[in-house]
């Protein structure tokens, strides 16, 4: 900075008017060229002259903070203070003096502040630590030190005064912080939000020795652990980034507070992260207490519940069997934590398809509660609920919807008729019938359901968006897209105000809404979403999850519609070799994978490559399926690029095998046989042709 915008700078912050020729006021000069020029040095300056001169009945011109500044600087020459250099020495100096005129009350919350990440600090995030007296709502199974209930009484002494709500004494803290600059306050929809210039939030962190700075830095950790609760979910993205902060300057979390962290990372979509404190959880409770210990049981069924978020559903299901057995035989079948664990495991066997499993496990537990707690006890029926909900995956739709209707109606009689479990419920029956096809039921339920869910929850609540999502799901499985985008793009917002781009119901919503816009004819913004989507899977659950594969092959499959053919082989080509090696050669998705690149080398009349592709395909096929219609169009596609290639005895023995396949299917229900014999006979009015050509 120039020495004119320097002076204009400090000028501004001290509320005096800039003089019209330096020479006017050569003190101003002297003080922008002894702190170098630097703004932020400047902006101290000038906003401590002018908070001085407005609070005493003196006026603090910059001389007098010339001669401060020779002193702070003296001091700042201290040998211990030699990593600064000169930058960080001006800007110290002008901090320093700054922070001998805070009250005591706001030095304790900057140093507090300094342990968060320097920006989205949320009022709301400290007034709701306040509520829950700065502790995590979940089981804590480990002894705090006295550190840790020291913390919270200096967590009660600084934001819960006797005689001032907890909101105006924060008030009074960042109007203090605002007048001398060091803090920059914004407003987001939900709360007031503190940033710190980074060199301030580190500055405020070397201002006390180490034992004050753990006490600090303790608060801090129990103002966001306070807040690691499944209601507050229009806090967690922003707890996030301050989460990261804690992990990264810890030496050693707490276990309690590892476990509220890793919990809401995990809630969040960061699996990674959520591995790895879960995995340092089970090795902290071996080491405490031993392999063969309910909590060590309860941290591998934990580690096992970040598994299955990742879609890797067999180390999911083994960590929770054993989980399981271990806790059943060290506490009993009946105890809350085996309890948990099982319904955990069934929940797991739901979403990873093996529904006989999960309906085995539903029903035993819902056994175990219903004799000891009765037939209406809550717990029986939600997990009655939850049977209904297999039961209807599994096609076992009559069996659902009585299970379902009778869960529903005894709850009505032990509940209000807004209560959010009831209205779940409901909700619940309304996926049942869109499972099963049975739209007009489905779409009543939903858009009955919405209203008392904004009624009840708020407008943003993740059920209520979650119920909304549905009736879009409802409409888009009746091909109504122009009603389904609003519902989906609104749904879409509301997910990634509360939970960030990258919380998987936010990923689904986004697959969701770029199928609209694909149906619709609007490629482009359908392209450009689900590339979008694809490096999200790929940063939360990593290039092996089954959602990544997945993502990955419809955004090539959207390239192959776009005609953009290098992009469509280059993804597809990558899709192949993860689908191969994660699920298999004759998995569904590797033999749709192997398609989709034969029709692109096809289009691109790239014959070898579409003939090497479509060979190994038809090998698979016929390992999986037998003799079949979808193994007889893969030899009439083998054919025609035999043709094109001028294989003509190549292409003349895969018709003859059609042929031949299309004799054994004869009364065959599948209903793709009469577009195979469609093409079957216009293939072989195109051997003449092909001859000629040869000949």
């Amino acid at each position: 900075m120039s020495t004119e915008e320097g002076v204009e700078a400090l000028c501004r912050a001290a509320h005096v008017s800039v003089p019209g020729d330096l020479r006017d006021d050569d003190t101003a000069v002297k003080l922008v060229q002894r702190l170098g020029g630097l703004a932020l040095a400047l902006v101290q300056a000038g906003s401590y002259c002018y908070r001085i001169s407005s609070t005493t009945i003196l006026y603090f011109s910059f001389l007098d903070y010339l001669a401060l500044l020779e002193v702070e600087e003296a001091l700042l020459d201290d040998p211990t203070m030699s990593t600064l250099d000169d930058y960080g020495k001006s800007v110290y100096a002008t901090l320093n003096i700054s922070y001998e005129q805070l009250p005591e009350v706001t030095r304790q919350f900057l140093h507090m502040a300094a342990y968060f990440h320097h920006s989205d600090i949320a009022l709301l995030m400290l007034t709701t630590a306040v509520d829950n007296d700065f502790h995590w709502d979940k089981m804590e199974r480990h002894k705090r030190p006295p550190s840790y209930q020291e913390a919270r009484h200096g967590l009660s002494d600084l934001l819960k005064p006797p005689t001032r709500a907890t909101i105006l004494r924060l008030h009074d803290i960042v109007f203090s912080l605002q007048s001398f600059s060091l803090v920059t306050p914004t407003m987001s929809p939900t709360s007031v939000l503190l940033r710190f210039h980074p060199i301030v939030h580190s500055w405020a962190r070397t201002q006390l020795p180490v034992e004050p700075n753990s006490h600090f830095r303790q608060m801090a950790t129990q103002v966001v652990a306070g807040c690691c609760n499944e209601t507050l979910y229009r806090l967690h993205p922003i707890l996030v980034p301050h989460i990261y902060v804690m992990i990264d300057r810890h030496d050693v979390l707490h276990p309690n507070d590892r476990v509220a962290f890793q919990w809401l990372l995990r809630d969040q979509g960061d699996y990674k992260l959520a591995e790895t404190l879960a995995d340092e959880q089970v090795a902290h409770m071996i080491g405490e207490f031993g392999e063969r210990h309910n909590f060590t049981a309860a941290a591998i069924g934990n580690l096992a519940v970040v598994h299955a978020r990742q879609g890797r559903w067999e180390e999911a299901i083994d960590g929770l069997k054993h989980a399981t057995i271990l806790s059943d035989q060290l506490v009993g079948a009946d105890h809350p934590t085996t309890l948990s664990l099982a319904e955990n495991l069934a929940q797991t066997y739901e979403k990873q398809g093996a529904l006989d499993e999960a309906e085995r496990w539903y029903k035993e537990l819902m056994k175990r509660w219903r004799d000891a707690a009765g037939e209406e006890d809550l717990r029986t029926l939600l997990l009655m609920g939850s049977l209904s909900r297999v039961y209807g995956k599994n096609g076992k739709f009559q069996e659902a919807e009585s299970l379902s209707l009778y869960v529903i109606a005894t709850m009505s009689d032990l509940l209000e008729e807004n209560d959010p479990i009831l209205l779940r419920e409901r909700s619940n029956l309304g996926n049942l019938y869109l499972q099963n096809n049975h739209h007009e039921e489905a779409e009543l339920i939903h858009r009955e359901s919405i209203p008392l869910f904004k009624t009840t929850l708020g407008e943003t609540n993740p059920v209520t968006s979650a119920a909304g999502g549905m009736l879009a799901v409802t409409l888009l499985q009746q091909e109504r897209w122009e009603e389904a985008e609003p519902l989906l793009v609104d749904t879409l917002k509301n997910s990634r105000r509360m939970f960030g781009d990258e919380h998987p119901e936010t990923m689904r919503l986004m697959d969701e809404l770029a199928t609209v816009y694909l149906e619709t004819g609007r490629h482009g913004e359908a392209e450009e979403l689900m590339e979008d989507l694809l490096k999200l899977r790929t940063s939360t659950a990593g290039p092996h999850h089954e959602d990544t594969i997945i993502a990955m092959h419809d955004l090539a499959s959207m390239y192959r519609r776009h005609e953009k053919f290098d992009k469509c082989v280059e993804l597809a080509s990558k899709c192949l070799i993860v689908t191969e090696r994660v699920k298999g050669e004759q998995a569904d998705l590797t033999l749709k994978t192997l398609e989709l690149l034969g029709q692109a080398y096809t289009i691109m009349k790239d014959w070898k490559n579409a003939n090497s592709i479509y060979t190994i395909l038809l090998v698979r096929q016929r390992r999986k399926y037998g003799p079949s219609v979808t193994v007889g169009d893969t030899i009439l596609y083998l054919s025609k690029v035999c043709f094109e290639d001028n294989q003509l005895a190549d292409g003349l023995n895969l018709l003859t095998e059609a042929m031949d396949l299309a004799e054994q299917l004869e009364g065959c229900e599948d209903p793709g046989l009469p577009d195979f014999y469609q093409q079957l006979v216009y293939m072989l009015h195109q051997i003449p042709g092909a001859l000629s050509k040869i000949s």
